[in-house]
């Protein structure tokens, strides 16, 4: 069975907690799309994570496609 094109929104939160020194709560925010019939994908991901100390964030984009 194959699927059609398809698209996505994702959105999370999670909480680590390991040490003091290494705790942090996370959020991301993103989009997803594959076409399998043309055969590539786009991806848009942006998280942030809050640590004790100081926050990083990042932006993550990425195009595939397969022949």
């Amino acid at each position: 069975y194959e699927m059609g094109p398809w698209s996505e929104l994702v959105l999370g939160t999670g909480r680590y907690y390991n040490t003091p020194q290494s705790a942090r709560t996370s959020f991301s925010f993103g989009y997803h799309t594959m076409n399998v019939e043309d055969d590539w994908e786009l991806q848009a991901l942006c998280e942030r994570q809050n640590y004790r100390d100081y926050n990083a964030n990042s932006f993550e984009i990425s195009y595939s496609f397969f022949r």
